[in-house]
């Protein structure tokens, strides 16, 4: 009889263990499915910052569940997209000023000097205080030939490009976009963390 006892004591304990087993991985399951679910909607209301950090969070605490994946696929996509919309507003800051600069003039700026000849209100002073800090950003300045404009986020994997009379931003790998830049480019000024640049 005392066998018995501790046998069913034994099976007991073991079916207690997993059944604790499976309600505390199914409320993780649940407790992951929900932060993923509400990182989607903070996703599709523009809130970038506190989804990045909510996918975040999945991927690193619940690397386990069903939800983890799909977690670090959106905060992939999501990190692309914000380097996207920052990159964007870098560029298209350089954009308007040396559009404006060229309808003004007739021509696109040739040099740092020409941009800051004190005929045009948005000198090379302006344009570098109004790029976001965490980045690089590099201006070559073409004269007749227009502009080309370069962003890299620091310790970003990607950089983007802007050229004159193009629409868009080109996305690419951040080692390609620096070897292009040293091979076609030299460097002529600095403005903090805009960079001046002239063809080779």
């Amino acid at each position: 009889m005392k066998g018995k006892s501790i046998l069913f004591t034994v099976v007991g304990l073991g079916v207690l263990a997993i059944t604790i087993y499976f309600v505390a991985h199914s409320y993780r399951e649940s407790t992951a499915l929900t932060r993923l679910h509400e990182a989607e909607s903070g996703i599709r209301g523009g809130d970038f910052h506190a989804a990045r950090e909510q996918l975040r969070e999945i991927v690193s605490h619940y690397g386990e569940t069903e939800a983890a994946p799909k977690a670090a696929e959106h905060l992939e996509a999501l990190q692309v997209r914000m380097e996207l919309v920052e990159a964007r507003k870098a560029l298209e800051s350089l954009q308007r000023v040396m559009d404006g600069y060229q309808a003004m003039f007739g021509i696109y700026p040739a040099s740092v000097a020409e941009l800051d000849s004190g005929e045009y209100f948005f000198d090379s002073l302006y344009l570098a205080e109004t790029l976001p800090e965490d980045y690089q950003v590099y201006l070559a300045l073409l004269g007749q030939q227009g502009y080309q404009g370069f962003a890299i986020k620091q310790g970003g994997a990607f950089g983007f490009s802007l050229g004159s009379g193009r629409d868009g931003l080109v996305r690419q790998q951040k080692t390609e976009l620096l070897t292009t830049i040293d091979r076609e480019y030299v460097e002529v000024d600095r403005q903090s963390q805009l960079v001046f640049l002239a063809a080779r």
